[in-house]
């Protein structure tokens, strides 16, 4: 850690590189857009000791075709306005001799190049992801959890299984891209609030020999843990459709631990309330409510053959 005096401010400075003992060192440089007390660094370093949630390790790692049974299954998305560079940013993540290996965007109707896509390429950017159709974005979600696929070669009728190599990220100018609260866990949306600083030179060598290093140690989380996925839930919530079902309902209703008949909630009876705080045609059906309901994890139950989940009205939604 570079000894500075109290009181000044410092940035950040993203240069991956690591010490004697092996361990990652953080630079600092004074002045900048993100600037930092000395205590803020302090904390700084205390939380991002080694990167939350490892991006380029779990993008190298997929590439590598390290781990044999799951595929990298989350997706960075760029959040802000037009012509600050987010397209670019992404571009740039792969160094110009492997840009062969990047693509700007991915037809999901063509079902052969989505195949060789998953096969061949490195880093796939959802462009515009807002402007993806409902259907498409839940292909990608499914494509996510592929590590492997089926490749046809051309002329031939046989199929053959090919590792998944791809990771992706996205962009997207619509400040709540996520519909659902279901398989938000699979995004990780950054809100991006200036032009990106595209002037400084990456060392892409030592970047991605950092990744691999990292990757041979058998200590290395790469991976989601529960409480990850929790944070990244948690963290989401932000960026979802505010007249979607699954913003509405935690407004309305909590899950309790007390599981009684008097705190059972039937799904109909759910509705019904719903329909008390929306216009009709914004009441859920159903099946739209079962599953916006499953998403939220709800404890669930049955008292004497009837089933529901153990909920209670919050203070403000029963005034």
């Amino acid at each position: 850690m570079p000894r500075k005096k109290d009181g000044m401010l410092f940035e950040i400075h993203p240069s991956p590189a690591k010490g004697k003992d092996g361990k990652n060192i953080v630079y600092v440089r004074p002045a900048g857009n993100l600037k930092l007390s000395m205590r803020g660094l302090e904390d700084y370093c205390n939380r991002n000791y080694r990167s939350l949630y490892g991006e380029i390790e779990r993008s190298v790692a997929q590439a590598m075709n390290i781990n044999r049974d799951y595929g990298n299954s989350m997706v960075p998305m760029l959040i802000g306005g037009e012509g600050i560079k987010k397209s670019i940013f992404c571009k740039n993540i792969l160094p110009p001799s492997m840009r062969e290996y990047y693509m700007d965007d991915i037809k999901m109707q063509n079902a052969e190049q989505v195949e060789r896509v998953l096969g061949r390429m490195w880093l796939v950017c959802i462009d515009e992801f807002n402007a993806k159709t409902p259907r498409e974005q839940a292909k990608v979600k499914r494509l996510l959890t592929e590590k492997d696929v089926q490749m046809r070669k051309m002329r031939s009728a046989e199929y053959t299984m090919t590792p998944r190599l791809c990771s992706f990220i996205a962009t997207t100018n619509d400040p709540t891209p996520l519909s659902s609260a279901e398989g938000n866990r699979r995004y990780l949306c950054v809100e991006v609030k200036g032009e990106i600083d595209m002037t400084e030179r990456i060392n892409y060598k030592q970047l991605f020999a950092q990744a691999v290093t990292e990757l041979k140690d058998p200590d290395c989380l790469y991976w989601f843990t529960s409480e990850d996925e929790h944070e990244i839930r948690e963290h989401n919530q932000s960026f979802m459709e505010e007249s979607s079902t699954e913003g509405v309902l935690p407004s309305l209703f909590e899950p309790v631990k007390e599981h009684t008949k008097e705190n059972l909630w039937r799904i109909i009876d759910i509705q019904q309330e719903l329909s008390k705080h929306l216009k009709t045609q914004d009441v859920p059906t159903l099946k739209a409510l079962g599953k916006a309901i499953k998403a939220l994890r709800w404890p669930k139950g049955a008292n004497n053959g009837i089933r529901g989940y153990y909920l209670r009205l919050r203070n403000n939604a029963s005034q």
